[in-house]
């Protein structure tokens, strides 16, 4: 009885009926090929037997799904939506080392991946589809897609050159603000702290003219600030020729000093306060007989 040998075509669809029945045989090495796209294009190395992978082969395979994942990772293009990320990741987990087979259905994905359902797996692949980091083959309408990642040595080019101007950009932001901090360093520590000075509040002269009435001597009493430069900057009161607005003369000594004031205040019972504000008038000369009889009556009252 001779015996019929299948075509390739059957043994491809029997491969792929047991990968949906879960089976996951060892593709036949003659079909294996077909399966495959060209390897200019396929960015994951195929072992040569694909029954037997050595552990060179794996650790190339592996390396190979690192980089792929990096490279997606780092895509900035506005398709590149991180459900698209996600995805590309997963499918990559889900190629096979020994066939390149990645085969999760739409609905696979979405379980996997917590998706809403199973059209947001199927717009995630599309977008990877669109950017050029996969192909989809679909040998049998009644199966899952086929995902074949691509090598596009175009797309990681201006991905790493992107990278390369982001690192260049932030580097020379950090040196900026790095000579910024240090001038301003050394310039606060050349900083000269000029004194403020605190001007004192000018006095307004008293009108000379007489306002058809006597006029009043300012006298300072105590706790409150001398007035006695309002006496002397009067000018009606300066016009006066009699002896109570002439100053006494300046002593010329401490003794001296001490002298007059026992003179002037000998039976008046003075505060300290005003005690050592009319020993400052007396000394700079501007004491005048007013001001004394003005404190005489103060304490005779």
């Amino acid at each position: 009885m001779e015996i019929r040998k299948k075509s390739p075509i059957q043994e491809l669809k029997r491969a792929f009926d047991a990968i949906s029945a879960a089976e996951c045989p060892a593709i036949p090495t003659e079909i294996a090929p077909r399966m495959t796209i060209e390897d200019s294009r396929g960015a994951l190395p195929t072992p040569r037997n694909p029954d037997k992978p050595t552990a060179a082969e794996i650790s190339a395979f592996t390396s190979a799904k690192l980089d792929m994942i990096d490279w997606i990772l780092r895509d900035h293009r506005k398709e590149m939506t991180p459900s698209a990320k996600n995805t590309a990741t997963y499918l990559l987990q889900c190629v096979n080392a020994s066939t390149l087979q990645c085969n999760p259905s739409y609905q696979t994905i979405a379980d996997a991946l917590g998706f809403k359902d199973a059209k947001t797996a199927d717009r995630a692949v599309k977008a990877l589809k669109h950017c050029e980091w996969i192909d989809i083959k679909r040998y049998n309408r009644n199966k899952s897609n086929r995902y074949v990642f691509l090598s596009n040595a175009q797309v990681t080019k201006g991905i790493d050159d992107y990278q390369d101007h982001l690192r260049d950009q932030r580097k020379a932001e950090r040196e900026q603000g790095e000579r910024a901090s240090l001038e301003q360093t050394n310039m606060s520590g050349r900083a000269v702290v000029e004194p403020t000075f605190v001007s004192p509040p000018e006095q307004t002269n008293m009108s000379g003219k007489h306002l058809r009435r006597t006029p009043e001597v300012v006298i300072s009493f105590e706790g409150e600030e001398p007035y006695s430069n309002a006496v002397s900057e009067n000018g009606y009161a300066a016009a006066k020729s009699d002896d109570l607005h002439i100053p006494f003369p300046s002593p010329s000594s401490e003794d001296e000093l001490a002298a007059m004031m026992s003179n002037l205040f000998a039976d008046v019972g003075l505060g300290p306060l005003t005690l050592q504000r009319m020993r400052t008038l007396l000394a700079t000369g501007r004491l005048t007989l007013a001001i004394v009889r003005g404190q005489r009556r103060q304490d005779a009252a």
